[in-house]
């Protein structure tokens, strides 16, 4: 009988510990249920981060980074380079192109 995976709905091979399309394990294993009586372990209290004691060069560092309105801009490509862009990309196309022709008309010619 082939196991289904609860995951997919992928049926396996039986004996699988694994689905053979999603890799879900078929058989996980189960965490220990804590005593009733035992309360769940309390979440460590975040520890407050001071700036004190730190040389004044290091706090501006840090404040600076910390400021949303300071974003990174990339510079900006000159002018003539979108044009010279574009001609070489057309150059590469048309060559491409011709040359292709050339291969074409080449085979066509071929003797057989």
């Amino acid at each position: 009988m082939a196991l289904k995976c609860p995951a997919c709905g992928f049926e396996s091979a039986e004996g699988a510990q694994w689905c053979d399309f999603c890799k879900e394990p078929f058989a996980k294993k189960r965490p220990q249920a804590a005593s009733p009586a035992a309360p769940a372990p309390a979440a460590p209290a975040p520890v407050p981060i001071s700036l004190e004691g730190l040389p004044p060069e290091a706090v501006e560092k840090l404040s600076a980074g910390l400021t949303p309105d300071q974003e990174e801009k990339l510079p900006l490509a000159p002018r003539w380079l979108r044009p010279l862009a574009l001609a070489f990309v057309g150059i590469v196309l048309f060559s491409t192109a011709l040359l292709s022709l050339l291969v074409v008309m080449k085979m066509r010619h071929a003797p057989r």
